[in-house]
């Protein structure tokens, strides 16, 4: 199993490459962004959100987030393109309290390129 997790931030510059990478196979994809992601972010992918506080700081977030990826995520990738550091702080923080090893998975003009494999 492999599960894409990635960020999303307010600035939608970034989020065609997001959604370019959630076109590769993928068996979960769980996407992390505020309210406002959640209903502007528009796909026709299958995937989960975690919905994260604007008000909210990096370790509060983690403790937001711990339950949703307490759980067999089969082979963890990660793409941070799009967000904010405080988001990007939480996701890597609950991923190595949890101890789950992670890959990352990038774009760039060459295509998608995959680190730690």
């Amino acid at each position: 199993m492999k599960t894409l997790i990635a960020t999303l931030g307010v600035g939608k510059g970034t989020w065609g490459k997001v959604k370019r990478v959630c076109t590769e196979e993928w068996d979960n994809i769980i996407l992390l962004g505020n309210d406002w992601a959640k209903e502007t972010y528009k796909s026709t992918d299958n995937f989960e959100w975690i919905i994260l506080d604007s008000d909210k700081d990096a370790c509060q977030l983690v403790e937001d987030i711990l339950p949703s990826f307490d759980r067999d995520l089969g082979e963890i990738y990660i793409n941070l393109l799009s967000g904010s550091g405080r988001e990007h702080n939480a996701v890597l923080a609950a991923l190595l309290s949890l101890n789950k090893p992670f890959k990352m998975v990038c774009i760039s003009d060459d295509g998608i390129q995959y680190y730690g494999e």
